[in-house]
Parts: C-alpha cells; structure tokens; sequence
C-alpha cells in the first residue's frame, strides 16, 4: 500500500471550521455551502460519490482509517469550547 494518507489536521480556530482556512479551505467550504444548499439530497448524494472515491483511492483499510480519523477529529471539535 501507498504512504500514509493526505488527511489535513485541523487549523481553524472556531467550531464553524472558517476561521485559519486557505485558498484551498476556503474554495472546499464555498463548494459545501453549495451542495447543502441544495439540500440533503445533493449532500447525501456528494457524501456517497466522496465515500465511493475515498473507497477507491485507499482500498477499503484506507477507507476506514479516513473515516476514523474524521470521526477523531469532529468529536475534538464538539469538545472544544466556543471561543
């Protein structure tokens, strides 16, 4: 299997996740706030293509540490106080 996984670690300093982001954070948010506006349709629908593709890329070992990380990572955010 290939090196360790691009997952990014979180750099915001609010729970809204828009605080520190960059040209790329800021383009993948604007990208989200389309789809949601959309409604749950659309973001169940890009959910499953981003699983499908995630399932694709890193096989399905890969595919269960990305989505554990991210499950790490929003539960470090719901502790986190509101500042």
């Amino acid at each position: 299997m290939a090196g360790p996984m691009p997952t990014p670690e979180f750099r915001g300093d609010g729970l809204d996740g828009r605080a520190g982001l960059d040209g790329d954070g800021l383009r993948a948010r604007r990208a989200l706030d389309a789809v949601s506006r959309q409604g749950p349709e659309a973001v169940e629908e890009e959910t499953l293509r981003m699983k499908s593709e995630l399932l694709r890329l890193y096989g399905w070992e890969g595919y269960q540490r990305v989505i554990a990380k991210m499950e790490s990572d929003l539960a470090r955010l719901r502790e986190r106080p509101a500042q």
